[in-house]
């Protein structure tokens, strides 16, 4: 079995990060992503060398050269291994601070986000698992 050219820790007790994993998943075509759910029992961070908090606050995905990688760069990356460049180039101009502080605002705000409108995403809300442990 070929390795994942990158792999993707989400939330798999978010209605959103589960949305994006599904749409990522559908779209990847050539297998490059894979995926490991962080709310599985038996999930054990310290395996990737950081703290579940760290995992619940930002994306993270590991490199299939085993380099731990976040945020934006987590994205960026994963849209570009299943060739969505309609949205990977436009992200690619925006000034990196700026990317960076829209996804953290949205990072920080998820869990509210995935409470109000996650129905929108195929998943009803169970209340209290979505939240930061």
């Amino acid at each position: 079995m070929r390795q994942a050219e990158l792999t993707l820790l989400y939330d798999g007790a978010c209605p959103i990060c589960t949305w994006e994993k599904r749409k990522l998943a559908r779209s990847d075509r050539h297998g490059r992503l894979g995926f490991v759910n962080i709310q599985t029992s038996g999930f054990d961070p310290s395996v990737y060398g950081v703290l579940m908090q760290d995992l619940m606050g930002r994306l993270h995905a590991v490199t299939a050269d085993g380099r731990l990688i976040k945020g934006t760069e987590t994205l960026l990356q994963s849209y570009r291994a299943v060739g969505w460049w309609w949205i990977y180039w436009p992200l690619q101009i925006i000034p990196c601070p700026l990317l960076e502080r829209a996804y953290g605002w949205f990072a920080d705000h998820r869990h509210l986000l995935s409470k109000r409108i996650g129905g929108l995403f195929g998943s009803a809300y169970p209340e209290g698992i979505c939240r930061k442990k």
